[in-house]
């Protein structure tokens, strides 16, 4: 998984080219401007007050599930 920085008419382009709808790209690079932002920044305790455990950090989650992205033989 990497994080590519796109402008937004670059991210309009590539949603609508994937076939979203007008109002979902709309959407989408809303959210994405609410993240540059930073309001996506702030993290929550809520993961170990819930489970009693600290959160798994995404690379060992995606270490341990790394088949999931991986396409299928012969596609």
């Amino acid at each position: 998984v990497r994080y590519l920085a796109l402008d937004e008419d670059a991210a309009r382009a590539a949603l609508g080219a994937a076939g979203f709808p007008a109002a979902w790209v709309e959407r989408l690079v809303g959210f994405y401007r609410l993240v540059r932002a930073g309001y996506a920044a702030p993290v929550s305790d809520a993961v170990p007050r819930i489970l009693g455990r600290p959160a798994t950090p995404l690379t060992a989650w995606l270490a341990g599930h790394h088949q999931a992205f991986v396409p299928p033989q012969g596609t």
